[in-house]
């Protein structure tokens, strides 16, 4: 990501890379008890998971959008997934924490977005690949969510705290600068070649 110029020139020597994520990960791993950092990495496997199954329904959705320099149609599509992933969360916590009443609304929302991303999805043709059916990431995205929600409050409040640290650090070092415009071509003719 150095290279690419996502973080701070530095990294780009992997001694002082490496140096600088064996002593994070050796303060989280001396100062967090065995049984949250337990939680902790489960927590974090299952949120990439999440991602993952995120990026399944934009890769599958980006195909169908007919008019890619159109900005409203994609704003709406964000808007919905990021509103479908807030539901699915939410019905997930109220799944686990509280009554099955109080899950109701935010799990009919998740099951109506995902209903409504579902149809924003083209199907793929036999022989282009990988074919999964289209709902499939939708539910392994709210099931991911209800297994995170089973894990331990502190293990998930580090794994919080990790992530937003992660990001502000990330958005301070290079995200306010970006990555420049020949890194961002080159990035999208490999994804155009894969």
């Amino acid at each position: 990501m150095a290279h690419d110029e996502l973080l701070p020139p530095r990294f780009v020597n992997l001694q002082f890379g490496t140096l600088c994520s064996g002593i994070a990960m050796a303060l989280i791993a001396l100062f967090v008890p065995f049984t949250f950092l337990d939680d902790f990495v489960s927590a974090g496997v299952l949120l990439a998971f999440c991602i993952t199954n995120n990026a399944v329904v934009i890769f599958r959705a980006s195909s169908h959008i007919r008019n890619p320099s159109s900005c409203d149609e994609r704003r709406l599509f964000e808007r919905e997934l990021a509103s479908f992933n807030a539901a699915a969360f939410g019905g997930a916590f109220f799944l686990c924490y509280s009554y099955f009443y109080t899950s109701i609304l935010p799990i009919f929302v998740v099951v109506v977005l995902a209903i409504r991303l579902g149809k924003k999805m083209t199907k793929a043709q036999s022989g282009d690949g990988f074919e999964a059916p289209t709902g499939l990431p939708f539910v392994a995205i709210f099931i991911n969510a209800v297994l995170i929600f089973q894990l331990e409050p502190l293990g998930l409040g580090i794994l919080f705290c990790f992530v937003s640290l992660c990001a502000l650090l990330y958005f301070w070092s290079s995200g306010s600068q970006g990555a420049d415009a020949e890194v961002k071509h080159r990035w999208s003719e490999a994804v155009r070649a894969s």
